[in-house]
């Protein structure tokens, strides 16, 4: 039982869509950017003592028309 009720409610129901990986580019970096600041507060990370600015390495993220599913950096 999860808050206080025994009825779990579904609020949407969307068909599968096909989505496209595709690697990080300029465009899709601006988009993810505000993401990754809210999650890791910038785009640096310390990694055994050296810093390294996330938007210089490579990635990718799964796209399904103009919406970014998820990305991998």
């Amino acid at each position: 039982m999860i808050g206080g009720s025994d009825k779990i409610m579904l609020t949407e129901t969307r068909k599968p869509q096909p989505y496209k990986i595709r690697p990080l580019d300029a465009a899709l970096r601006e988009r993810i950017q505000p993401t990754v600041d809210e999650t890791w507060g910038g785009p640096y990370l310390a990694i055994n003592g050296k810093l390294w600015d996330s938007r210089a390495m490579p990635g990718y993220a799964a796209v399904c028309g103009d919406e970014v599913l998820g990305y991998l950096q």
